[in-house]
């Protein structure tokens, strides 16, 4: 039977993954300022602060009717979530990476590597995350820290003006915190009471303070108006970052780090998937995440 303990560090550490997998290849578009991003992001820690406990009552509930309706709509919504990205990343290295490769290729080798961590269960799924988050730390830490060197000081005003769009603040949640309750649900559902209150904000603050770091980075190197016209404004902004001579392409670990970000959300929603599936009558899991992992081909 699968182990269902759910220690702290490797939660947080889920939540950051999860959320940096969507949260700077197609962020939506930052026209104004960095205004309603810092918002979000700030709203989101905050009221992640009472969401843990009534996530977690939900979806434990003993009503069955409730449950019924609990377990089908979390797994469609993961299903669907894990098909918009699995095929926005593939879509993402195809257009920027292995532009001479077939695309089915592209995803078959995506897919093959969140079935297997999928299968290996939460314990592979949580150590994997741990490891995953520490390392994107460091890429992006470091990233920013050797792009200083092409940032315009006259951006940094433009980027903190004070504005605030409603609608640009909504696509930035459902980018960014609506996902990420799937994230939670992946805990909540096996023992959400062995998490203390402080493990979601941490996991949300570390998650969207990465983000932040990231979209700054591309803006005050190119500013907001040429930003935001860019497709991939990060990568056009590191593929010029060089150490040396010998350091010359530091896009490749970033690659790499969203790679490990997708690869985590998307083996969270397949096991969740997969997990709501054996509720709903399905005797064994281990088949069905090798069959909902399908779904990434598409």
């Amino acid at each position: 039977m699968e182990n269902k303990t759910v220690y702290t560090p490797h939660f947080i550490a889920l939540i950051c993954a999860f959320i940096m997998a969507d949260g700077v290849i197609f962020m939506p578009l930052y026209k104004n300022s960095l205004t309603e991003l810092a918002a979000v992001c700030l709203l989101g820690i905050a009221v992640s602060f009472f969401a843990l406990k009534p996530l977690g009552k939900i979806i434990n509930t003993k009503n069955k009717t409730a449950a019924a309706a609990v377990y089908g709509t979390a797994a469609v919504a993961a299903l669907a979530q894990t098909v918009f990205s699995a095929a926005e990343f593939t879509r993402f290295i195809y257009e920027n990476l292995l532009t001479r490769e077939n695309m089915f290729f592209i995803k078959l080798i995506f897919a093959l590597c969140a079935a297997f961590l999928a299968a290996g269960g939460r314990r592979a799924i949580y150590k994997f995350s741990l490891v995953s988050a520490v390392f994107i730390t460091v890429i992006f830490a470091v990233m920013f820290l050797v792009s200083v060197k092409n940032f315009d000081p006259a951006n940094i005003k433009a980027a903190f003006s004070l504005s605030l769009s409603p609608k640009r603040a909504a696509s930035y949640a459902a980018k960014l915190l609506l996902p990420a309750a799937l994230a939670v649900l992946f805990a909540a559902e096996a023992d959400f009471t062995a998490l203390p209150r402080f493990s979601l904000p941490a996991g949300m603050a570390w998650g969207t303070g990465l983000v932040f770091i990231v979209v700054l980075d591309s803006v005050l190197s190119f500013g907001l108006p040429l930003a935001a016209k860019l497709k991939y404004p990060y990568i056009d902004d590191i593929s010029t970052v060089t150490i040396g001579s010998i350091f010359t392409r530091m896009d490749a670990l970033a690659y790499f780090a969203f790679f490990v970000c997708y690869l985590v959300k998307c083996a969270v929603l397949i096991r969740l998937a997969a997990r709501f599936a054996c509720k709903a009558g399905i005797k064994k899991e281990k088949p069905a995440v090798y069959l909902l992992s399908l779904l990434l081909l598409i």
